[in-house]
C-alpha cells in the first residue's frame, strides 16, 4: 500500500522554545514510521495573526495598522475604527465561521491560499495540539487555528487527528463554555483524539462526552533512546551553549558543565507577570546558589524572557533560548536537578533521569506530569515563589542531592521515562490502525 501522506499542522521548529522545537522534531520521527509528510503549517502561522478581512483599507495597509496597532496613537485609533466596521481576524472562536472565510478569501490571500491547498493535497490531516486546548476567556488563537483547519479538513473528506494535546480549564480566566462548545463540535468528528496526560482525558469525560479520547504520552518521550549514549553530553566549556549572535559579552566564563549544576527555569504563568517573576527568581537563584553547585539559569521560552534580568541581579550562568536544541538537550539530562514550571523542559531533563522541582503552570500539566514520571507526594510550588516558599524549595533540592544517587532516583525517573517513550511510540501505528477498513489487520 502506497504511504498515506500527512500534512502536519503545528510545526514548531520555526520558533524559539525548547519544548516546541524538539517535540516537533520528535513527532515528526514518529509520524514518518507510518506516512510521508507532505507539507507542515509552521507554528508562525499558528500563532500569528492576519490577515484580516472586511477591512477598509487595501489588505496590505490594513495588516500593517493591526501589527503596529500596539504603538498606540492614530494606529491605534485606525485599527479601532475598522473593527467596529467589520474588519476582523480570519481566525475566530467560531471554527466554522473561521473555515468559511479562508475558503470564502483563498484566492485573494496567498496565506489563506496556501492552507486550503495543503489541506486539499493531504491524504491525512495531523494537528499537533500541544499545550494549546486551554478554554480560556478570550479563546486561544492557536487552539481555535488548529479547529479551523479540522473543520476545513473534515468539510473536505480528510481524516483529522487531532494528537498530542490537552485539555483544560484556565486557571486565570476559568472555563469558557463556548470555547468548549465550539471544540467539542469539532473534535467530537475527528478520526481519533489523543491528549498527553490522562488529567486531559478525565477533562473530556466529563466535558466532552462525544469526543473519541486516548491517552497517548507527549511524542518527546520517544527521545529517551538518544539521551542514554554515555557520550551525550555537554560540552565542558560552556561557552559553546552561547549562540550567535553573541551581543551580551557577559554571558561567557559562566558555563562549566565538567562540574555539578542545577537549573532553573521559568513557567507559562511566570510569563504572564514580568516585574513579579523577576523579583522571585532573583530570590530563588541566590539562595539556591548556597546549595554549593552551580546555578544556571535557563530561558527556554520567550515568556520566560524576564530570565535575562535575572542573570544581570544575580550573575550566574545562563543558557539563552537559541541554544541548539540537541546541545540544550544534553544540559538538561545531565543536570543534577532543574527547577522548572515548564513542561517539555521537564520531560528532557527527565529522559536522563535529572530529577525536578516543579513550579506551578497555567494548567494541569505539572501535576499529570508528576504522576506520569512516578513522583510520590512531591510538592508543586508556587509559579512566584515568596521568601518562605523559596526556603521550601531549597530545602526539598538539599534532599534530593543527599539522596538521589544512593537512592537509585535517577533510574527510577529513567525507568519512568522508558514507559512513556514505549508508549508514546505508538503514536504513528494508532493513527495507522483509524484508516484501515473495518476488520483490517
Amino acid at each position: 500500500m502506497t504511504r498515506p501522506t500527512a500534512l502536519l499542522v503545528g510545526d514548531n521548529t520555526d520558533g524559539g522554545n525548547w519544548g516546541g522545537r524538539a517535540q516537533s522534531l520528535a513527532l515528526m520521527t514518529l509520524l514518518r514510521e507510518r506516512f510521508t509528510i507532505s507539507d507542515t503549517v509552521v507554528g508562525g502561522v499558528v500563532t500569528g495573526g492576519g490577515p484580516y478581512v472586511h477591512t477598509l483599507l487595501p489588505s496590505l495597509i490594513a495588516h500593517t495598522i493591526f501589527y503596529r496597532r500596539d504603538r498606540g496613537g492614530w494606529v491605534e485609533r485606525l485599527a479601532r475604527l475598522q473593527e467596529r466596521l467589520g474588519a476582523r481576524d480570519y481566525i475566530t472562536g467560531d471554527p466554522v465561521e473561521s473555515a468559511d472565510t479562508i475558503v470564502k478569501y483563498a484566492d485573494r490571500f496567498p496565506l489563506l491560499g496556501r492552507l486550503r491547498r495543503q489541506v486539499q493535497e493531504a491524504d491525512v490531516i495531523v494537528l499537533n495540539g500541544e499545550g494549546s486546548g486551554i478554554f480560556s476567556t478570550p479563546y486561544r488563537r492557536d487552539f481555535f487555528f488548529y479547529l479551523a483547519i479540522a473543520e476545513l479538513g473534515l468539510r473536505l473528506g480528510k481524516p483529522v487527528f487531532f494528537i498530542n494535546t490537552i485539555l483544560s480549564d484556565c486557571p486565570v480566566t476559568g472555563r469558557s463554555q463556548a470555547s468548549l462548545a465550539a471544540a467539542e463540535a469539532v473534535l467530537s468528528r475527528c478520526a481519533d483524539v489523543h491528549v498527553r496526560d490522562p488529567y486531559s482525558v478525565e477533562y473530556a469525560a466529563e466535558t466532552m462526552p462525544s469526543v473519541r479520547c486516548r491517552h497517548v504520552p507527549d511524542a518527546l518521550f520517544s527521545w529517551f533512546d538518544r539521551v542514554q549514549d554515555p557520550a551525550f553530553l555537554p560540552p565542558a566549556i560552556g561557552d559553546f551553549a552561547i549562540p550567535n549572535p553573541e551581543e551580551d559579552s557577559r554571558w561567557f566564563g559562566r558555563l562549566d558543565f565538567s562540574r555539578p549544576y542545577v537549573c532553573v527555569g521559568g513557567s507559562s504563568l511566570a510569563a504572564h507577570d514580568q516585574p513579579r517573576a523577576r523579583a522571585s527568581f532573583v530570590r530563588l537563584v541566590n539562595r539556591m546558589s548556597e546549595l554549593g553547585v552551580a546555578v544556571y539559569a535557563i530561558q527556554t521560552c520567550g515568556g520566560d524572557r524576564f530570565m535575562r534580568q535575572v542573570v544581570a541581579e544575580t550573575g550566574v550562568g545562563f543558557v539563552p533560548m537559541q541554544c541548539p536544541i540537541v546541545l540544550a538537550t544534553a544540559i538538561l539530562t545531565n543536570a543534577r536537578l532543574l527547577v522548572s514550571g515548564r513542561f517539555h523542559p521537564t520531560i528532557l531533563a527527565s529522559l536522563g533521569g535529572t530529577p525536578c522541582v516543579f513550579l506551578e503552570a497555567h494548567s494541569h500539566k505539572m501535576r499529570s506530569l508528576q504522576e506520569s514520571l512516578g513522583y510520590e507526594d512531591e510538592p508543586t510550588f508556587s509559579t512566584f515563589p515568596d521568601d518562605a516558599e523559596v526556603d521550601r524549595i531549597v530545602k526539598r533540592a538539599g534532599e534530593i542531592f543527599r539522596r538521589s544517587e544512593a537512592d537509585g532516583v535517577r533510574q527510577r525517573i529513567r525507568d519512568a521515562a522508558r514507559g512513556r517513550a514505549a508508549e508514546a511510540g505508538r503514536t504513528a501505528d494508532l493513527l495507522w490502525a483509524k484508516l484501515q477498513p473495518a476488520g483490517a489487520t
